[in-house]
């Protein structure tokens, strides 16, 4: 369990000196000490500031009973500093962050008291509180291929700049194996066999992590984490799927993970007030339309201005759409263009190359569409869109709406989209939900979109 304690800030910095909470028994109703267990977790509200500060932990399972104690700290709200009777609790505060995050996050005011935190509140606010204090660690991983030797460096930002550099051999069967793996991994997904899907993940993440990440002395990525990795690799391995990489764990789990496009862009701003939904516009499938409505309602009720398109659009019609909206969602299915995929319009096909020519490009593209690949999604970030979110397996419609919920929630609350994305995909992880892996964000993971 996790609790919430209301002080301001005098009494606020004398719990911390201390290790101890007092609080008047006439606040037992609200803020009742007694249900503290020892090693429950503990935040202060400092109402002055507005701001919420821990986590401390209970050291005793018992809150005892003082009268008229001479010396703070007295907290809660209201003149509690001049009353006689007050429950007191020793605390361990060797691992509360120096940096509060504003109760606006969890949608505190004094108007509503709040002593218990639900779970997912309290694993929302920890992590948040430990970003802000420990901001993730950057690498930007670089990996080429020239004929059978992979070239690879790792540049590391903390606290000054590292770069390591490595040259080795990839096995001729790597691409054969990996190719086989992913059929077998489709099928499954399709077939809807979560736990054999996973599996497979895990076979190829281990593959990929023996033929790369071993050589590379990338250990710390997966038993430690911390890290905001940004993959820039050539096109030769961009049908890798580093994010699945498993060491015990994904390198998922525990980092942000985006791609990047080889060339280098400036980056701009990001804004979410206009957004178009593109649905089923082939008008059979569904499930497809049924998550554009989803997502129309979703907009909707958190004020963005929002269009549903969900009818045959040519290809002219559709690349007009795109300078009018600063994130577009397609939901529907695509065919082969050359060595990457189009959507289906209906009739006809739209890829990167139809947008090229116009200015004001959408910040963001989703697209949920069968078969998409990520040069898919790479054309995309070169013909300048920010943000581009594809999947790397062929998903059945009407399986994400708890991945798009999260999703587009923490975005909408202002979150960098990096954060937002891997903690949609590893909360839908966490809960058995294994369609969001087949998914991957490409561009700058550090923007925050803005109503």
């Amino acid at each position: 369990m996790s609790y919430l304690i209301y002080t301001d800030r005098n009494n606020l910095l004398k719990s911390l000196k201390s290790g101890l909470i007092r609080i008047p028994v006439n606040l037992r109703d609200t803020q009742n000490l007694s249900l503290i267990c020892r090693g429950d977790r503990i935040y202060f509200y400092d109402f002055e500031n507005s701001r919420i500060y821990g986590p401390a932990q209970s050291a005793t399972s018992e809150a005892r009973e003082e009268k008229n104690p001479r010396q703070g700290p007295f907290n809660g709200f209201g003149n509690v500093s001049k009353h006689f009777r007050y429950l007191r609790l020793e605390i361990d505060c060797s691992s509360v962050y120096k940096k509060g995050v504003p109760a606006s996050f969890l949608g505190i005011g004094m108007d509503e008291v709040r002593f218990r935190l639900k779970e997912e509140e309290e694993k929302c606010l920890l992590d948040r509180i430990s970003r802000l204090n420990d901001p993730a660690v950057s690498v930007v991983v670089h990996i080429s291929t020239s004929e059978s030797e992979v070239n690879t460096s790792i540049v590391e930002i903390n606290k000054g700049t590292s770069i390591s550099q490595y040259s080795f051999p990839l096995s001729d069967t790597f691409g054969m194996i990996l190719e086989r793996k992913k059929r077998i991994a489709q099928t499954q997904l399709l077939a809807r066999r979560d736990h054999e899907f996973l599996c497979t993940l895990r076979d190829i993440g281990a593959l990929i992590y023996d033929s790369f990440f071993r050589k590379m002395d990338c250990e710390r990525f997966f038993k430690k984490g911390g890290y905001r990795i940004d993959f820039a690799i050539g096109r030769s391995v961009e049908t890798v799927p580093f994010e699945i990489s498993y060491r015990n764990s994904f390198l998922f789990e525990q980092n942000i993970i985006a791609y990047r496009s080889e060339e280098n862009r400036q980056l701009g701003s990001a804004s979410m007030k206009r957004v178009l939904i593109i649905a089923d516009p082939e008008q059979n499938q569904d499930a497809a339309y049924r998550e554009g409505l989803f997502l129309f309602d979703l907009f909707s009720d958190q004020g963005v201005e929002v269009n549903l398109c969900s009818r045959n659009i040519s290809r002219d019609m559709c690349a007009e759409f795109f300078s009018g909206y600063d994130v577009v969602h397609f939901t529907g299915r695509s065919s082969p263009q050359g060595e990457s995929t189009a959507w289906d319009l209906g009739g006809d096909h739209f890829d990167a190359q139809d947008i090229a020519v116009f200015e004001g490009l959408p910040h963001l593209i989703f697209s949920n569409s069968c078969g998409n690949s990520p040069r898919f999604g790479m054309e995309f970030l070169r013909a300048g869109v920010q943000n581009v979110v594809c999947s790397r397996w062929k998903v059945p419609f009407g399986t994400l709406h708890s991945f798009l919920l999260q999703f587009y929630t923490q975005l909408l609350k202002g979150e960098e989209i990096g954060y937002s994305f891997n903690r949609a995909l590893s909360s839908c992880y966490d809960k058995g939900k294994t369609f969001p892996l087949a998914f991957l964000l490409l561009g700058e993971s550090r923007l925050i979109y803005e109503k």
